[in-house]
């Protein structure tokens, strides 16, 4: 019964969110994937992260905001970029594969006129600016193999700058990665309204 109630509140907010967007001419609530993201088990499509659930992760970081920098690997329609954007952040930036869903995410953010909010089209894992950022979010972009050559790519942009970093893992599949690369899991929060966790991982 409880899962049912769940279910249905989980729909209702779905309902009453897509109404308010379609107004404004906004798109973040609806799921997306590509068709080659379908056909792919190397990446996963876009699903919207509980914009509650983002506000209580970052507010949990306690950390000098007007010092860091935001990074949305695999931002989608940038959902979540928008939230960390209420945020005192230096910078707030997302990167995305696929052409559509960036593009999407640029209208969002000119539509509630967040111009300085980043939202770069680019693959990851060829993705050179890791060292301008000390802030990550993730909700499963990513296959396993994917994961490791990414997370490796941020740790080696630690090289030569020694800064603390966070990893905010939502729906952490592969949470092995973090801790076998040596990051210390300080925090676990639960998205009750997706039913998911999110582990948050430093490197102090």
């Amino acid at each position: 019964m409880q899962k049912i109630w769940v279910k249905g509140k989980r729909y209702a907010k779905f309902l009453c969110q897509f109404a308010w967007e379609k107004i404004r001419g906004l798109d973040f609530t609806l799921p997306a994937a590509s068709e080659e993201v379908k056909q792919s088990d190397c990446y996963n499509g876009y699903c919207k992260t509980p914009e509650k659930h983002v506000e209580m992760l970052l507010r949990s970081l306690w950390i000098p905001y007007s010092e860091s920098a935001f990074l949305d690997i695999g931002c989608g329609k940038g959902a979540v970029l928008r939230v960390a954007k209420q945020f005192p952040f230096r910078r707030v930036a997302g990167v995305e594969l696929y052409k559509e869903l960036v593009e999407t995410a640029r209208r969002n953010m000119r539509i509630l006129g967040l111009r300085d909010v980043e939202c770069i089209w680019g693959n990851a894992l060829e993705f050179g600016r890791y060292k301008e950022f000390n802030v990550f979010f993730l909700f499963k972009p990513f296959s396993y193999e994917i994961l490791e050559q990414v997370l490796g790519k941020i740790l080696a942009s630690l090289e030569g700058d020694s800064r603390q970093i966070y990893i905010l893992y939502h729906h952490p599949l592969h949470y092995q990665l973090m801790e076998q690369a040596g990051l210390r899991r300080t925090g676990v929060l639960y998205d009750k309204l997706k039913d998911y966790e999110t582990y948050i991982y430093s490197n102090c």
